[in-house]
């Protein structure tokens, strides 16, 4: 009664082919965004690029970050490249860290290289590494000991 014909003319329908997994050179440009609308509660880890324009309480781990203007990061960095527009609120470590105008951190920054704009806002230590890698820490200033002044001899 309700029994399906074939119909010669039509030819059966294939699903396309599984897209096949990236390899490490197709995903090398890939950026990840985090927009405005979002907020993130956890740790993010990328093997690329991040740029945040939204707010993320946790650590973060990538290749290279963006924090844009209005961005909020309460939590610890690690990165090769860091450039800053927005917040944070955490310790940065990356090779190079780029601070904009607009930028302004709290907490202290491990760095190979810094770059600062005028009108940046930071508070935190800045600590810079070695060629070998690992950070110095700053020193304190010793006073030089006090020597009684002497009267020429004549």
């Amino acid at each position: 009664m309700f029994q399906k014909r074939a119909n010669p003319n039509t030819t059966p329908v294939v699903p396309p082919p599984a897209p096949k997994a990236s390899s490490n050179k197709a995903s090398s440009g890939m950026i990840s965004f985090i927009g405005p609308d979002v907020h993130i509660i956890g740790n993010v880890i990328a093997r690329n690029e991040i740029q945040v324009d939204g707010q993320i309480d946790g650590d973060v781990a990538c290749k290279k970050m963006v924090v844009g203007e209005g961005a909020c990061l309460r939590g610890e960095i690690t990165a090769e490249h860091v450039r800053v527009h927005g917040e944070i609120r955490g310790k940065i470590d990356a090779e190079i860290v780029m601070v904009a105008r607009t930028g302004c951190i709290i907490g202290d920054i491990c760095h190979t290289s810094l770059e600062i704009e005028a009108g940046a806002q930071l508070e935190g230590r800045l600590l810079r590494r070695s060629s070998g890698g690992a950070t110095t820490e700053p020193q304190k200033a010793i006073a030089a000991p006090v020597l009684p002044v002497t009267e020429p001899v004549a």
